[in-house]
C-alpha cells in the first residue's frame, strides 16, 4: 500500500504510426482507413507499384492531387473532410506511409480508434503498426506523472490536490483494486474526457477514469474544485462520498459523472452536481443513496433498482425503481416507468411523472402528479407520522380552535378517470375533503381549508381518497 500523488510532469510525445504497402497490387484494389467509424476509402488506379500505392494513400489522406490520375478517394475531399484525420499528418517514404499526430501528448490510434483494411485482386497488403506511442503530462498510465514515481497499483491510495494538470489519457492504465481515490477542491484540472471532443466529433478515446476502487472521496478542503470528474468503478464495490463539486464543465452533465455495476455501491452527496450513467449503454447500480444537498441525476443507463434513497435537501431525478424513499426536504422527480415501494414524504416535494405505481405513500409534503397526464396508482396512502393532526371533535375544547398541521399538506394524485364527478370524504370529522372542478380550466383542483388534504387533477372528472 502506498500513497500516490498526481503531479502530471511527464514530457509530451507525439504518436507515430505507419502503414506499410507490400506485395502485388492491381488497378481497382482498395485501401480503407477507419478512424472513429469514419472511412477513408482509396481506390488504386493504374499505377500499382508498392511505392506508388503508398503515395496514392498519402495524397488521399492529405487531400492532395493524385499523381495516379485514375485513382479515386471517398469522401471526395479526402482526409481533410474528417476532423479526426486533419489532426494527423501523413508523409511517405518508399512504400511506407508515416502518420504523426499534430499535437504531442494526444493519442489517436487507441481503443480501436483506427483500422486499415485492403481488398485486392492479388496479394497486396497494407499493414498498420505503432512506431511511437503517445504519452505526456495528461496520461494516468505514465509512471513519471505520479509521486513517488510509478503507476499506481493494488491497495494504493490516489491523491489529487493543488494542481491544474488534467488526467485525460491512459485512463485504463491502472490495474488492481485501489484502496481509495481522493480528489480535493484544490485540484482544478479535469479527470476524463467529455463525450464530445472540443473539435466537434464524438469522442472515440476512453472518457472515464477506469479504476477499481473501494472508496472515492471528492471535493474536500478549500478551493473551487474540478468541473469534470468522470469515474468508472467497474464491478468493484465502491463507496462514494461527494462533499462538493466545481461548476460543471458541460451543460446538462454533473461536475461528477460516475458509473459502476456492483449491486452494493453507495453514494453520499453533500453538495454539488452528480450524474450517474449519464449516457445510454452505461449501466450503474446503487444500494443506497443519501443526498444532503446538491443535484443528483440518474441517467438512462441507470437500470438497476435503488434500495434506499434519502433526501435531506437538494434535487434528485430518478428513472428506475426505488424500494424506499424518504424525503425531509428538497425535490425528487420520478420519470419513465419507475416505481416506489415505500414513500415517506415527510417534507419537500415528490414530482410523480412516472407511469409506475407507488405501493405505500405516507405524505406530509407535496406529492405532485399534475405534470403528466398518465394514469398512475398509489395503492395505500396516508399522513406521515411527522404531520400534526387536529384533535378529534370529541376531545377539542370549545374555546380553542383545532390545531393545524405544521405545513400545508398537498397531495396531487390522478387516481382514475371517471364518468362523473363525486366527492369522497376520508376521516370526515378531522379531514374534510371537498372535490371541485372549475369548468373554465383544464386543470381542476380539489381543495379544502388550510391543513386539509388537497388534491389536483388533470382528469375532467375524478374520484380521490386517502
Amino acid at each position: 500500500m502506498a500513497n500516490k500523488r498526481w503531479l502530471g510532469r511527464a514530457g509530451a510525445v507525439a504518436e507515430v504510426n505507419t502503414i506499410t504497402i507490400a506485395l502485388t497490387w492491381a488497378a481497382g484494389d482498395t485501401i480503407t482507413v477507419t478512424i472513429n467509424a469514419k472511412d477513408l476509402l482509396v481506390t488504386i488506379g493504374t499505377l500499382v507499384t508498392t511505392a506508388q500505392v503508398a503515395t496514392t494513400l498519402k495524397q488521399a489522406w492529405e487531400g492532395e492531387t493524385f499523381t495516379d490520375t485514375t485513382a479515386t478517394v471517398r469522401p471526395s475531399g479526402g482526409g481533410p473532410d474528417f476532423t479526426e484525420y486533419s489532426e494527423i499528418t501523413a508523409t511517405v517514404s518508399g512504400s511506407v506511409v508515416t502518420l504523426t499526430g499534430d499535437t504531442a501528448g494526444v493519442p489517436w490510434n487507441v481503443n480501436s480508434g483506427m483500422a486499415v483494411t485492403e481488398v485486392t485482386a492479388g496479394t497486396g497488403t497494407a499493414t498498420l503498426a505503432n512506431a511511437t506511442a503517445a504519452t505526456g503530462p495528461n496520461f494516468a498510465s505514465d509512471a513519471d506523472n505520479w509521486s513517488p514515481t510509478g503507476v499506481p497499483g493494488a491497495a494504493d491510495d490516489l491523491w489529487f490536490d493543488n494542481s491544474d494538470v488534467s488526467v485525460l489519457y491512459g485512463l485504463d492504465g491502472i490495474s488492481g483494486t485501489l484502496t481509495s481515490c481522493n480528489v480535493a477542491r484544490s485540484y482544478i484540472g479535469t479527470i476524463g474526457l467529455p463525450a464530445t471532443n472540443a473539435s466537434g466529433y464524438p469522442e472515440y478515446r476512453l472518457t472515464y477514469f477506469d479504476i477499481d476502487c473501494s472508496a472515492v472521496t471528492i471535493g474536500y478542503g478549500e478551493g473551487s474544485g474540478s468541473g469534470r470528474i468522470k469515474i468508472d468503478s467497474g464491478s468493484v464495490q465502491t463507496a462514494l462520498l461527494i462533499e462538493s463539486t466545481g461548476s460543471a464543465a458541460e451543460v446538462g452533465i454533473g461536475g461528477v459523472v460516475w458509473k459502476g455495476t456492483h449491486a452494493s455501491n453507495s453514494l453520499r452527496l453533500q453538495d454539488g452536481s452528480v450524474s450517474i450513467s449519464a449516457f445510454n449503454g452505461e449501466p450503474a447500480a446503487l444500494l443506497t443513496a443519501e443526498v444532503t444537498n446538491g443535484t443528483l441525476v440518474a441517467g438512462p443507463g441507470f437500470t438497476a433498482p435503488l434500495g434506499t434513497l434519502t433526501i435531506q435537501a437538494g434535487n434528485v431525478t430518478m428513472r428506475d425503481n426505488v424500494t424506499t424513499v424518504t424525503i425531509a426536504d428538497g425535490t425528487l422527480t420520478l420519470l419513465g416507468t419507475a416505481t416506489v415501494t415505500t414513500l415517506n414524504l415527510d417534507g419537500g416535494t415528490f414530482i410523480h411523472k412516472s407511469s409506475g405505481a407507488i405501493t405505500t405513500a405516507q405524505v406530509a409534503g407535496l406529492l405532485d402528479a399534475s405534470q403528466d397526464n398518465s394514469s398512475r396508482t398509489i395503492t395505500t396512502s396516508g399522513l406521515s407520522s411527522t404531520s400534526l393532526r387536529p384533535r378529534s371533535a370529541s376531545r377539542r375544547s370549545s374555546s380553542r380552535p383545532a390545531k393545524r398541521p405544521s405545513r400545508r399538506f398537498i397531495l396531487w394524485q390522478v387516481w382514475r378517470r371517471c364518468s362523473s364527478s363525486r366527492t369522497t370524504r376520508s376521516s370526515r370529522r378531522a379531514w374534510p375533503v371537498i372535490c371541485r372542478r372549475p369548468a373554465s380550466t383544464r386543470s381542476g383542483w380539489v381543495g379544502g381549508r388550510l391543513g386539509s388534504p388537497v388534491f389536483v387533477s388533470r382528469s375532467p372528472t375524478c374520484a380521490f381518497s386517502i
